[in-house]
């Protein structure tokens, strides 16, 4: 997802926290999952919105967001961090072997299949 395709969801979901009176659970859930995907599950966002609590959750929220446009405005997400970048250096290989398997002749297909297995986790 582009960053201002980012920027244009996480203000749709600001305006979702601010138009709703009630329970914010469901906005919670998509604040949760949201900058988990783009900016990784260890990142500061992810686990403030998942800890909010209380009578000033919509207060806590809408500040978690609002820091979250900031922070994608200001180009910060682009870096790959090193831990992600090893992760998918892995997924990468275990794919990369599992090609170089299903092209073999008499590997069983199990075999490829396995590690494909393997680098969804």
């Amino acid at each position: 997802m582009e960053s201002q395709d980012v920027i244009q969801h996480a203000k749709r979901s600001a305006n979702r926290i601010v138009a709703t009176n009630a329970h914010l659970e469901g906005v919670q859930a998509e604040l949760v999952d949201f900058p988990a995907l783009q900016v990784g599950p260890r990142r500061a966002f992810y686990q403030r919105a998942k800890e909010a609590r209380g009578y000033y959750i919509k207060d806590i929220l809408l500040a978690i967001i609002n820091s979250f446009i900031a922070h994608i405005e200001a180009g910060l997400q682009a870096e790959v961090s090193p831990e992600r970048r090893a992760q998918l250096d892995v997924v990468s290989d275990f794919l990369e072997q599992s090609r170089v398997l299903l092209e073999t002749k008499g590997v069983h297909p199990a075999a490829p299949a396995v590690l494909i297995g393997a680098a969804r986790r």
